[in-house]
This record gives structure tokens, sequence and C-alpha cells, in this order.
């Protein structure tokens, strides 16, 4: 073998080890979130601090939080009624919501869920039907020159 040759052939095996070693130091995402879907039914409104309570209808004992939560909507909270977009106004004592959001551990009120996403499911009749313009066919009379 010549010089060439071996310089040819120490490249080719440093390139190689340099991409073996590229996918071992890459790390995947960290895909886990602190968001949580919460589903219960509405307690009590406070319009003045946008804060809810919220009676969850799936409490599990693993996840050891209380049955009743406390609930903050800020000002990048969306709202739907009836898959509709809609303001803090539009909720009422008694609707059945739910809630995506995450818990609020360093708060010394105590922890209270900070809600993104809420949707309130109610019982309403479908909108009425639109009044639409009768259509028409086009004249089948020849056109005169």
């Amino acid at each position: 073998m010549t010089r060439r040759h071996v310089a040819r052939l120490a490249c080719v095996v440093a390139v190689c080890g340099l991409l073996a070693g590229l996918p071992a130091g890459c790390k995947q995402p960290d895909t886990s979130s602190s968001h949580e879907a919460l589903n219960g039914t509405v307690e009590a409104l406070h319009a003045d601090t946008f804060e809810l309570t919220a009676m969850l209808d799936d409490h599990r004992a693993e996840r050891a939080k209380p049955a009743t939560v406390a609930c903050l909507f800020t000002k990048d909270t969306e709202v739907y009624v009836n898959d509709r977009f809609a303001s803090f106004d539009a909720i009422a004592v008694g609707d059945t919501i739910e809630l995506v959001g995450y818990f609020e551990p360093d708060n010394p009120r105590g922890e209270r869920f900070v809600v993104s996403f809420a949707n309130i499911t109610r019982a309403e009749p479908p909108p009425a039907e639109p009044e639409l313009p009768r259509p028409t066919l086009p004249s089948t009379q020849p056109k005169e020159k």
C-alpha cells in the first residue's frame, strides 16, 4: 500500500467513526407534558378574578388531586360553548365542562388549575334554518341580436 492509500483509508475510517458517533450524541426530545384534561361540572363562578370551581367527574384516587378544583382562566384561555367561541361570561353554574391545562404548584393560596382550553356542552336546540333565496333557472329564450 502506498502512502496515498493509507491516508485515504485513515480519512475514511475517521469519517465513519464520526458518523457512527452522531446518533449516540442525540437525545430524544422530552415529550412529557404537564398539561392534563379534566371533566366536570361548574360549581361556582368568580367573574372578578376569572376563576371557577369545578366538581370533577373523573376523579381518580391515584391522581391525588381534590374532587373539587379551583380553575384560573387567563387572557389566553380559549372558551367554547357547544363548539362556538365564547367568553368567560358565557359560563354558567351547572355547565358540563371539559378543561385542558396544568396544575399551578407554586401558589401561596393553594393549588389551582390554570386553564388553556375550556369546552362547555349545553343541551340546546339546533339553530333555525336560514332563509335562502329561491334559485331561478336562466331564461331559455334565445337572445335577440
